[in-house]
């Protein structure tokens, strides 16, 4: 009997001790009421800036493949200005066998067959000699061949 009433003194003073004033109790529930509030309205914002983000990377996505859309030239662009360059910057040769190769967005490695431009000249293969260009195309469609 005596041990019974130990251990139940024992049991209640542990449990006595484990209480918390409900004054501290009511304090500690209201920071945590308003604690679950912001953090539900921080939530809320999160969603809201990460859906306007992912609106802007896909906008900005759209942009640059609109970019490179516009400012990707074509072999067929590539050529063609070669061909100008020939007849306005260096008229006094002509050219054959023009093959292109990419090295950038806009710019193409040229290797073609050139001669000096008079008949007498391009009919024999021995006057005609190889030759590698670079040819950058700008956006504006203005160009320069090295």
């Amino acid at each position: 009997m005596i041990k019974k009433i130990i251990i139940s003194l024992t049991v209640l003073f542990i449990l006595s001790s484990c209480m918390v004033p409900q004054s501290d109790y009511n304090e500690l529930k209201s920071e945590n009421d308003v604690l679950k509030s912001l953090n539900k309205k921080l939530e809320t914002l999160n969603e809201k800036l990460r859906s306007k983000l992912d609106l802007i990377e896909f906008k900005n996505r759209e942009i640059e493949e609109a970019k490179l859309k516009i400012s990707l030239r074509t072999e067929e662009e590539a050529l063609r200005l070669i061909e100008d360059y020939y007849k306005f910057y260096n008229a006094n040769m002509t050219y054959r066998n023009p093959q292109l190769r990419r090295n950038a967005d806009n710019e193409f490695k040229v290797s073609l067959e050139e001669c000096i431009n008079k008949d007498t000249y391009k009919e024999g293969d021995f006057f005609w000699h190889s030759r590698v260009l670079t040819l950058e195309i700008n956006n504006d469609g203005t160009y320069k061949v090295n």
